[in-house]
């Protein structure tokens, strides 16, 4: 998958990652990430080929937009949810798609 283990650890502490990386719906928060970005991307770029990406090859901003989508849509199940952190990385990523949107190259 295009999200790696070792992404989430550049956002989470080691404590939120744990409880991340045993989560089941993990995989499936991921693909429903990487699913929206798309949404967004596909009619401007080749998203499959970069999806097909790994390692240092990835788009640095996308990973990190793909994390924090994927964050918000697993915090939200978890009983505790894990602070305002995970919602304001994504109001932070989708203003920042939405300002693409508007004001295409």
């Amino acid at each position: 998958m295009y999200i790696e283990k070792s992404d989430y650890q550049a956002v989470c502490t080691e404590f939120e990652f744990k409880q991340l990386e045993a989560d089941e719906y993990r995989a499936q928060a991921e693909a429903s990430a990487l699913e929206t970005i798309a949404s967004y991307t596909r009619h401007r770029y080749d998203i499959n080929a970069e999806f097909e990406r790994t390692g240092n090859d990835r788009n640095a901003l996308l990973v990190q937009v793909a994390v924090n989508i994927t964050l918000y849509l697993m915090i939200h199940r978890m009983p505790q949810k894990m602070g305002r952190r995970a919602a304001c990385s994504l109001d932070m990523a989708t203003r920042h798609e939405a300002g693409r949107h508007a004001h295409p190259n």
